[in-house]
């Protein structure tokens, strides 16, 4: 069985002792600094791993809409009407989400392409519909698809050389 008569045994002086405390409070706002910053690098890298993460979605979607436009052009070339739209709906979730990250000139161009891409998009439907006036409407969306390329080529360049834009 405990008793209080246990307690007494100890030197207890510590307690009113303002030395010990202040070794105590300088010791927990050393350690809840030393926690902060440990936190606050670690938001930076999760961050800057976003932001990565973004560019490298936004180049992937304009590499898979280059493949569309190389297909469609080959396909047209051929005689047959492409089955297919652009991605220009994926481009467009990437370009909001870029918003801040690259330079708004690159992504004003970026989204003229976007633009470009949903117009061929509907050339190519207009063209499917009307398959009776195909020679002469398949030189205008080869024409439009061989810009469209061009377009995306330089658009992938400018957006690999832009580097991430750092808010602080």
């Amino acid at each position: 069985m405990f008793h209080l008569a246990c307690l007494c045994r100890y030197d207890w002086s510590w307690l009113w002792s303002p030395k010990d405390y202040w070794y105590a409070f300088v010791g927990a706002l050393v350690g809840a600094g030393i926690a902060l910053m440990i936190a606050h690098f670690q938001e930076e890298k999760r961050v800057l791993r976003e932001r990565e993460r973004i560019k490298k979605g936004l180049l992937g979607s304009l590499a898979y809409n280059k493949q569309l436009v190389v297909q469609a052009t080959g396909e047209l070339q051929k005689g047959i009407v492409p089955n297919f739209p652009m991605d220009y709906d994926a481009l467009s979730s990437w370009i909001s989400r870029a918003q801040g990250i690259i330079s708004d000139d690159v992504l004003g161009r970026v989204t003229g392409l976007r633009f470009q891409l949903l117009h061929v998009s509907k050339k190519i439907e207009a063209l499917d519909v009307a398959k009776a006036t195909f020679a002469n409407d398949a030189a205008s969306v080869l024409s439009h698809l061989t810009q469209a390329h061009i377009w995306i080529l330089e658009r992938t360049g400018e957006v690999e050389r832009e580097g991430l834009i750092v808010q602080r």
